[in-house]
């Protein structure tokens, strides 16, 4: 057992990868890097550096060992260094869809009066006595 360990009452192994977590492991780490990334980039108002992201990555592993999951943290740094642009690019889109939600878009065209893009003959006349009057 020579890569394996007592800890806590619990024999852990010393040599575990990324890949030898479950799936819902996994996707929690996943979540958790977005919820770190994202809330990073609403502090800071841009996208974390480098610098940051190790004090990122502190976090997460803060948060991996809160929830009993034990992973090296060697093996914590090497994948989320990995992973740091899938959760810009994440948040890119969400963010994209945040605004356009935000935003109210007119319609370009309207059943009853198409916009030819020249202005009516009212129109006009109505912007040319504003002028004057």
């Amino acid at each position: 057992m020579k890569n394996h360990e007592w800890v806590n009452g619990q024999l852990l192994q010393t040599n575990k990868r990324y890949a030898n977590l479950k799936q819902k492991q996994k996707a929690k780490i996943s979540q958790w890097m977005y919820d770190i990334y994202e809330a990073k980039y609403r502090q800071l108002n841009r996208h974390p550096d480098e610098r940051e992201h190790e004090e990122m990555q502190d976090q997460l592993y803060n948060r991996i060992q809160s929830a009993g999951i034990w992973i090296p943290y060697h093996e914590v740094e090497k994948h989320s260094r990995k992973r740091w642009k899938n959760q810009r690019a994440r948040l890119n889109k969400q963010l994209a869809k945040e605004r356009a939600r935000m935003n109210i878009i007119k319609p370009k065209y309207s059943r009853h009066a198409p916009d030819t893009g020249r202005m009516r003959s009212t129109e006009m006349n109505t912007l040319i006595g504003t002028m004057t009057g």
